[in-house]
């Protein structure tokens, strides 16, 4: 064994492959890996563990924001594994938690997604089913043939029991083949042992593979393949941990399938899937006991409800079957795994030591979003046809610039073009136009979107609104004045340009902070909803007002914020003008506003206040009246130099996805006299991301008015 290692380094020293090894050093660190490696695949014949597996989905602006959460469902499992291959999964508990009210959550608990081992000649998950093909080691004989190996840092990582110090080795491709990596691996000083691997998966046959050996199914795989990849990817982040001081076994593992919604460049679906493994027992002679046998196709599972023989379907019978428990088993790599899901009652039972969140903890966020970097770097050094990526194309920042309707333009159409510029950088253009006003707007944005936060540099002429909590270009409120003619918001129209940066983690973590300088001008309502005249109503809005024109110089900083059920809102702005009749005028405001109680469950309280400082501007004027403050009323039937407003929902029937809310509000622009105050209720769709609201003012009385609420993205 002593002669073999030395006859490996001697090889790699002598005769350096400069296509596949940086350096001398790299080669020699290579070749002892690749040794310690064979040496760490034969030394675990059994082991035991329990390991929790969390998977979440969630909606984020980008890679590296952080993530609205959607769903989360978490899994502890006992599991034995045995080589070649063999794997038993027990279900000993599953817990989930979800956004929207009343739905009915299910994990994918009945397949095991993770790495059971990190060795052998492929990286590959349990339930091999994303990717479809296993992806060659580099550490495998023949890692050489598809991979070159570069040290590029060395740092000091942090493991249960132990800190030690690695090297790191970037790993890229020489040619794209079947299932390939790139990324990083992390190699221990002493040892050459690997405690980290970090990559993305590339190839031809990720997505898709080859229904038989010909030419033209194997084109047509490639073909799918690569309309897959512009909308799917996988990183990856692997991590090991030393037992008995003797064996390297998975210790945490960070998978995340991100889905990139085609044309909307701030609009990502994460699905995560984080797993811990502990409480090992290593070569204690554990064997799996199977109970049934795997398809023969191996693709296909068979299962069986645990009280009967016979043959079942997942897609049907699901909610017997998870009452019932039931055992699924495919083949797999050199070998077979089984899961064995006991009935849901016995699961419902198992002692968590802690509270499902929907989101992780701070700390595996912040990992998260630096893989996602680091691997985003890597992707560059990459042929773009090999990851999907388009130099230029058509993008939309958010799903309103492609169609908006308010007051002052009526409908508006945009269209909006991407080029990237380099690995977080991009140029976006936008231009849209508003048929009733005639009038275009549009943009031009340089923007670095990165881990620490994105950077905005822009010019622009565009609808800009008035006050920092109405949400005028979403498309929510485009729907409501399209459909009951009732527009939540103040419009000016804006020539300027400026500097925006929302942070991504640290202290400016969902903070952004705003300079700019723009020329402001009023508009006038142009609009009629001939749709709401349709549906009974009168399509007529009310009138926009008037702004001060001038030209401004303005800077605002606010964050949002988040403690359990309390959400809150804040921040400062301030104006001056320094040209027209603005000149010599300045003013600020502070705001805040702040949400307690969880969307559509139980009662909601909303509060909002603020107050402007300075001259009378009315750009900075509040208004209450509107979805947003008092719902009895048209958005800003009064205004003012001050603002508080009360909102409380009360949900009378808890966890349904259709659900009856009564609702009563107050709220002024002074903090004497009567305010204005409403009541109401409706009905509250999916946890409250649709609302569909009736509300009757009281102080002064109004009649009945009809709002349609979308609680979505903007």
């Amino acid at each position: 064994m002593v002669l073999a290692v030395l006859a490996l380094v001697l090889a790699a020293a002598q005769v350096p492959d400069t296509a596949t090894y940086a350096d001398d050093q790299t080669a020699r660190l290579i070749a002892q890996a690749r040794l310690r490696h064979r040496v760490q695949d034969t030394l675990v014949h059994d082991y035991q563990a329990l390991v929790r597996t969390r998977v979440d989905a969630g909606f984020g602006r980008s890679r590296f924001a952080r993530i609205l959460p959607i769903a989360a469902v978490e899994t502890a499992a006992q599991i034995t594994w045995a080589e070649p291959n063999e794997l038993k999964v027990k279900i000993a508990g599953v817990r989930s938690a979800s956004a929207i009210s009343g739905a009915k959550v299910e994990g994918s608990f009945s397949d095991p997604w993770f790495v059971a081992r990190g060795l052998g000649d492929s990286i590959r998950f349990v339930d091999q089913e994303l990717p479809e093909t296993p992806a060659i080691h580099p550490l495998a004989p023949q890692g050489d043939d598809y991979y070159r190996f570069a040290i590029f840092d060395s740092i000091s990582i942090d493991l249960p029991g132990r800190r030690l110090s690695a090297i790191g080795v970037r790993i890229t491709p020489k040619r794209l083949g079947n299932s390939l990596i790139a990324g990083n691996m992390w190699l221990d000083v002493e040892t050459a042992e690997v405690v980290r691997l970090t990559f993305r998966y590339v190839g031809d046959y990720l997505w898709s593979t080859p229904d038989s050996g010909t030419s033209a199914d194997s084109a047509k795989a490639r073909k799918e393949n690569a309309r897959a990849n512009r909308i799917l990817s996988i990183d990856a982040e692997l991590e090991y941990a030393l037992h008995e001081s003797r064996y390297w076994m998975p210790y945490r593992q960070i998978v995340t399938l991100m889905v990139d919604i085609p044309w909307f460049i701030s609009a990502k679906v994460p699905v995560r899937f984080i797993t811990r493994f502990s409480d090992y027992r290593i070569n204690q002679g554990s064997k799996p006991h199977f109970t049934i046998a795997p398809s023969d196709s191996g693709r296909s599972a068979r299962c069986r409800r645990s009280t009967t023989d016979s043959l079942c379907n997942r897609a049907r019978d699901r909610e017997r079957k998870a009452a019932e428990g039931f055992t699924r088993a495919e083949w797999a790599a050199g070998g077979r795994w089984e899961v064995e899901v006991p009935p849901r009652d016995s699961i419902a039972d198992y002692p968590w030591p802690d509270v499902l969140a929907l989101q992780p903890d701070a700390a595996t966020e912040q990992l998260i979003r630096e893989t996602a970097a680091t691997l985003a770097k890597v992707e560059q050094t990459l042929p773009a046809e090999w990851v999907g990526r388009a130099a230029f194309g058509v993008a939309y920042d958010r799903f309103a610039d492609l169609f908006r309707y308010n007051r002052v333009q009526g409908i508006s159409l945009g269209a909006g073009a991407e080029f990237r510029t380099g690995t977080f950088t991009s140029l976006l253009g936008t231009a849209r136009l508003g048929l009733s006003d005639r009038r275009p707007t549009g943009s031009l944005i340089f923007r670095r979107d990165a881990a620490g936060g994105r950077l905005d540099v822009s010019a622009w002429r565009a609808v800009r609104e008035v006050e920092p909590w109405t949400r005028g270009a979403s498309l929510g409120n485009s729907l409501n004045a399209v459909l009951a003619g009732h527009d939540g918001a103040d419009y000016y129209l804006a020539l300027g340009g400026g500097v925006s940066f929302f942070g991504n983690s640290g202290a400016a973590q969902d903070a952004e902070f705003d300079i700019r300088f723009e020329q402001a001008r009023s508009m006038a309502t142009r609009a009629h909803s001939v749709l709401n005249d349709w549906l009974g109503g009168t399509g007529r809005f009310q009138p926009n007002p008037d702004v001060l024109p001038g030209d401004y110089v303005a800077a605002a900083v606010s964050r949002r914020s988040v403690w359990g059920l309390l959400e809150t809102h804040y921040g400062v702005e301030g104006m001056a003008g320094v040209g027209g009749q603005a000149s010599g005028r300045s003013a600020g405001r502070m705001w805040t506003s702040a949400r307690l109680g969880s969307q559509g469950r139980g009662a909601t309280l909303r509060l909002k206040a603020g107050t402007m400082l300075g001259d009378s501007l009315p750009q900075l004027s509040f208004r209450v009246g509107g979805t947003e403050t008092v719902r009895g009323y048209s958005y800003g039937t009064v205004t003012g130099r001050h603002l508080w407003s009360a909102q409380l929902d009360l949900v009378l029937r808890k966890r349904s996805l259709i659900t009856p809310v009564l609702f009563a509000d107050a709220g002024n622009t002074q903090f004497s006299g009567k305010p204005l105050s409403s009541i109401g209720g409706g009905l509250s769709l999916l946890g409250g991301l649709l609302r569909l609201d009736i509300a009757k003012g009281l102080t002064p009385r109004t009649s009945a008015r009809f709002d349609l609420v979308f609680r979505t993205a903007p």
